[in-house]
């Protein structure tokens, strides 16, 4: 993980890990949250949960999106 830049704000932090958190979902990493909130600094950490989860809530429909789309092109 990158070390949190204490020049930045929180939301600035946690839309920097949100950003890591989703090129590693695009990836193919399947990144765990747990693993980005306990990096983060305490004063991160709730505001980084909620964000992570809605995100990976966002990249699963849009991952169940695209597969359905293939699967129903297939047909």
């Amino acid at each position: 993980m990158i070390p949190a830049d204490p020049t930045l704000s929180v939301a600035e932090r946690v839309d920097a890990a949100c950003d890591r958190f989703e090129s590693g979902w695009k990836a193919g990493r399947k990144p765990r949250i747990d693993e980005f909130v306990a990096a983060a600094p305490e004063s991160d950490r709730e505001e980084l949960r909620q964000a992570l989860l809605a995100l990976e809530i966002e990249l699963q429909g849009r991952s169940e999106a695209d597969t359905s789309v293939s699967r129903s092109s297939v047909r």
